[in-house]
């Protein structure tokens, strides 16, 4: 629909690159409002910006709506299967779902296309966790805090999942 809008009204639309960055600045400071407006308006110039689908998959994860982000975080794997982003997004939906071994499994393709991914392994050590796979989280938060060291989200699922094999 944004797409066939956009076309009608001849709106004088930045380049997609521009849209999808401006989306990404948004996103990064939590006005996903702005956010979705950027994404989709770079959709409506390429339908199929694996980028703008991630970025519209997350605002709406962030908001809540797991049903709709899910379906948005796998068309932006059909339109560029080797973006690790989006595998991520999925694991983080996946354990907000309860569904840990799809969280694992997402991590790990998401760690597969990008190594360094830092929230992938620490998506891959929260579902370990979950499932009671306590020394193989550990060792993700360990991976995570290696490539980064400040990472405090990591630091603390480390220290609880340190607790949990402590049998504290």
């Amino acid at each position: 629909r944004v797409a066939w809008w956009a076309q009608h009204q001849q709106l004088p639309w930045p380049p997609v690159e521009d849209c999808v960055e401006q989306a990404a600045q948004a996103y990064r400071a939590n006005h996903f409002d702005q956010a979705l407006v950027w994404a989709l308006a770079a959709l409506a110039r390429s339908t199929e910006h694996a980028v703008a689908w991630n970025t519209v998959g997350a605002v709406y994860r962030r908001w809540g709506r797991l049903a709709v982000a899910e379906p948005l975080f796998h068309r932006a794997i059909a339109a560029r299967a080797d973006y690790a982003s989006p595998w991520s997004n999925l694991s983080f939906l996946y354990a907000e779902l309860g569904r840990h071994a799809d969280a694992e499994q997402a991590a790990r393709r998401a760690i597969e296309l990008e190594p360094h991914n830092a929230n992938a392994w620490n998506n891959l050590g929260n579902a370990l966790q979950r499932v009671g796979r306590l020394p193989e989280s550990l060792e993700a938060f360990g991976q995570v805090l290696a490539l980064e060291p400040g990472h405090r989200t990591a630091l603390s699922n480390y220290l609880l999942a340190v607790q949990y094999a402590s049998g504290m």
